[in-house]
């Protein structure tokens, strides 16, 4: 798998998002697109954070993998952030977000509300790519 070269930063108070668009190379079933989260994900950041999913989703990458290795915390705002994406993406073939590289904190608060049952989530890169793997 490629990345490309084009990879934009975003930073807000709280958080900031690196996103980087990869080329499948016939490992993934279309485009994809990695956000690295560092920071808090609260009700100030998770606006950018919805933003950029959906402006992937416009430009038609529909493979959003979530690196959630830097983030501290995560409060409703980001929860629903996560669940929108899910439900618009659930609905299409070959489309999906997967959260992976979680911190013990966010992987706990995911079991807690019940929802590491509904959002796919892999321990690592490689995994998250095998999830969506043909």
């Amino acid at each position: 798998m490629d990345a490309k070269t084009d990879s934009i930063s975003y930073k807000t108070n709280d958080m900031k998002l690196t996103i980087e668009h990869i080329s499948s190379a016939g490992t993934l079933p279309g485009p994809a697109v990695i956000f690295q989260i560092q920071g808090d994900i609260n009700i100030f950041s998770a606006k950018k954070l919805k933003d950029a999913f959906n402006e992937s989703i416009e430009n038609e990458v529909y493979i959003l993998l979530i690196d959630l290795s830097g983030v501290r915390v995560m409060d409703s705002s980001g929860i629903a952030t996560f669940i929108a994406t899910h439900s618009r993406l659930n609905k299409m073939p070959n489309a999906g977000v997967i959260l992976y590289s979680l911190t013990p904190e966010i992987e706990k608060m995911l079991e807690l509300t019940r929802l590491k049952s509904l959002l796919r989530t892999a321990s690592n890169f490689s995994e998250a790519i095998r999830l969506f793997s043909p």
